[in-house]
């Protein structure tokens, strides 16, 4: 019987509402191998308003990263690996590791649910612009400085992702799923996800 207690007084002092009503900030470890575009892409996602606020993001080395962890530093490391972002760009299988930190067990699943969804959007999006990204990946391997490449020939490309974008509104705007969160004795706001 003490040990129910005992846990449950451990949780609820973790997580308790402050004064302040916030949950503390979640520690994720970064290891970007990839360096380019689709790995700032996702190190982007963590800088927006509603997530900065629930992730602490630390920009480290595998090594270091590592160590850490087994110090129990951090609730998960999240890897990206070497050409990812040429994978994605070609449309390409690719593995982003979330390693979590097993003496924790929920703030590490939240890490890792929300890569999971950032791989769903991400996998839908390159399906979605495929034809586009290879284009992209198609000029980005030539030669020509980009001053020199005319408007003339990318209007059709940008003319097929702005119909694509048009029609993904269709389907976005409004969103057939809305949460609507309520506190008891107290009614907020709805929110869509």
């Amino acid at each position: 019987m003490a040990i129910p207690v005992l846990m449950t007084a451990i949780i609820g002092a973790i997580f308790a509402p402050s004064a302040d009503n916030k949950l503390p900030k979640i520690k994720v470890l970064v290891v970007d191998k990839d360096k380019n575009i689709a790995a700032k892409f996702l190190l982007g996602a963590f800088d927006l308003p509603e997530l900065k606020d629930m992730f602490q993001v630390t920009m480290v080395d595998e090594t270091e990263g590592k160590k850490l962890m087994a110090a129990g530093k951090a609730s998960a490391m999240v890897v990206i690996p070497e050409k990812f972002s040429d994978r994605f760009i070609k449309a390409e299988k690719s593995e982003i590791m979330v390693i979590k930190n097993p003496s924790e067990q929920f703030l590490p699943n939240v890490v890792e649910e929300f890569m999971i969804t950032y791989a769903v959007v991400m996998s839908g999006f390159i399906q979605v612009f495929e034809p586009e990204l290879k284009t992209i990946d198609n000029f980005l391997r030539q030669d020509t400085p980009l001053e020199q490449v005319s408007i003339a020939s990318i209007t059709p490309f940008l003319e097929q992702g702005k119909n694509k974008i048009a029609a993904l509104k269709n389907y976005l705007s409004p969103l057939l799923i809305q949460l609507k969160a309520e506190t008891t004795g107290e009614k907020k706001q709805g929110c869509s996800i």
